[in-house]
């Protein structure tokens, strides 16, 4: 009988090993059969997506004061996307060999830049998680780089077709993402206000945009990525129709960043719609006048925008008379009476700024050499200081806010120039700038806000680092329309 058990036993084990090998053995053919690059505009597409969109479902649980009370594994699913597409690929390289992904990221300039730029966040964690004690901010910053180093280095292996294919696909998956999300915030904010999650803190009076991101100032930064993307369209050469769909929906991004209750990105915006407009005159452009009409529209927009933060007053809820109240001296508003309160700030947003920017330039002033140069400056006096090339100036020193900022600055001049180049192909040359716009926005908010270590900066960052480098390495011969 035992004997007859242990028989059945092993021929049962036996039969589970055959089928197991024979699922392996299919699995192991269809990884063969898969295209490298399908394979990474599929990986690509499917972590932007996810980490632009998975939060959305924060809104249900409990949330309070910028805070989810969402389950680990709800906050976990943009890293569980990442690390499964990391084996993934991992899986299909080991079974296809293919030794040219190699060969290209040690031969291409723009790996060493990135490496560079990881390794650098890297020393930021350390010494940032050791000079104020948070090792949970430690932790948002590897999440937002370490985890996502790779997929930049994954667009480097891309070229021609393939290129340009991968940069369409991710261009439409943060266009689509920043639609939604507008459409979703403004359904919300005007049908169920009661369901919006900043509705009380630290806005009194509207509810801001948020998205699914629920951030208004990375809501406000994936909305001017998404402009960026529209104001290079423009330079496309696709005709007067498509021009003008084109320049309402600019206009509609720049009311929705308005909306968002973000000064930074307000600033962030416009400075972008100004820097479009002289990147036009200088190339001559015929859509320079379109430029122009987007900015003194958008400019009319921003001034509009809710009154930071929580003006009830009907005549102290604007950004316009925020700014007039604070050109005025005491003895202007004096002299007008009973509208003094109209025209006195009605935010301590710009003057924290302004007073935190003072703090931030003393400190370097009276910084010793050593100090200036290699950072940690905080460890001895903590200041908030509103933007990322300020923090890690004081965090890294000199040294390391170069090689910060120095793949942002080539990245960024070597796309301007394959713009300007390509003048006579206007579809490769409209991709070329807005790449350029993109890397210009994430320089313009790391001015004026800390937004670098925070999900899903990173991966738009790295992402845009990415195509910056593979782009810049393409010509008009080989740069498909």
């Amino acid at each position: 009988m035992n004997h007859q058990i242990s028989t059945r036993f092993l021929y049962d084990a036996l039969h589970k090993f055959e089928q197991n090998r024979a699922l392996l053995a299919t699995s192991a053919t269809a990884l063969s059969a898969l295209n490298w690059n399908v394979v990474v505009t599929l990986v690509l597409c499917v972590n932007l997506a996810v980490a632009l969109n998975a939060t959305a479902l924060y809104y249900l649980f409990p949330f309070f004061q910028g805070t989810s009370y969402a389950p680990l594994w709800i906050r976990s699913i943009d890293e569980f996307a990442i690390i499964g597409s990391l084996l993934v690929l991992t899986a299909l390289f080991v079974r296809q060999r293919n030794l040219d992904v190699f060969r290209t990221l040690l031969t291409h300039w723009g790996a060493r830049m990135i490496a560079t730029f990881i390794g650098l966040m890297v020393i930021a964690t350390a010494l940032l998680a050791l000079s104020q004690t948070t090792m949970p901010l430690g932790y948002r910053i590897a999440k937002s780089f370490l985890l996502v180093s790779w997929l930049g280095l994954l667009i480097l292996t891309q070229r021609g077709d393939g290129l340009t294919s991968l940069l369409r696909i991710c261009g439409l998956v943060v266009i689509a993402s920043a639609m939604v999300q507008l459409g979703f915030s403004m359904i919300l904010s005007a049908a169920a206000p009661d369901y919006a999650l900043w509705k009380n803190d630290p806005f009194d009076g509207y509810v801001p945009y948020t998205g699914f991101i629920l951030n208004p100032n990375r809501f406000g930064l994936l909305l001017n990525l998404a402009s960026a993307i529209f104001l290079a369209l423009l330079c496309a050469g696709k005709g007067v129709r498509a021009n003008s769909i084109l320049i309402c929906v600019c206009v509609l991004f720049n009311f929705a960043v308005a909306r968002t209750g973000s000064l930074s990105q307000v600033i962030v915006s416009f400075g972008l719609l100004l820097y479009f407009v002289l990147i036009l005159c200088a190339r001559r452009s015929t859509v320079a006048p379109a430029g122009v009409f987007v900015l003194l529209v958008s400019a009319l927009l921003f001034m509009q925008m809710p009154g930071p933060f929580g003006a009830q007053d009907a005549c102290r809820n604007t950004l316009m008379a925020d700014l007039r109240g604070r050109a005025m001296s005491d003895s202007d508003a004096a002299r007008v009476g009973n509208d003094a309160a109209c025209l006195q700030p009605t935010s301590d947003s710009i003057t924290t700024r302004i007073s935190d920017m003072k703090k931030v330039a003393r400190m370097l002033s009276e910084a010793n050499p050593l100090s200036f140069m290699f950072g940690n400056l905080l460890a001895r006096e903590h200041v908030h200081a509103h933007g990322d090339f300020w923090l890690i100036l004081l965090q890294i020193g000199v040294l390391g806010f170069v090689v910060f900022f120095v793949p942002l600055l080539v990245a960024g001049v070597s796309l301007i120039r394959t713009f300007f180049a390509l003048s006579e192909r206007p579809g490769p040359a409209a991709y070329a700038l807005a790449v350029h716009l993109t890397l210009a926005c994430f320089a313009a908010t790391f001015l004026v806000d800390n937004v670098i270590f925070d999900a899903p900066t990173g991966l738009l960052l790295i992402v845009s680092l990415g195509f910056g480098f593979a782009v810049t390495k393409i010509r008009s011969t080989h740069f498909a329309d």
